[in-house]
């Protein structure tokens, strides 16, 4: 069984992954959404 430190570097690494794969994911859309309302504002 895995001790409890690896656990927590799972746990941590998989919610760095989620954070990273929302943020490469929403800002592209933020920057469109900032360049539209500029643009056409």
């Amino acid at each position: 069984m895995a001790s409890a430190g690896l656990q927590i570097l799972g746990v941590v690494l998989t919610l760095l992954g989620w954070v990273n794969a929302l943020v490469s994911c929403a800002l592209p859309m933020w920057k469109a959404l900032l360049l539209a309302f500029l643009t056409f504002g």
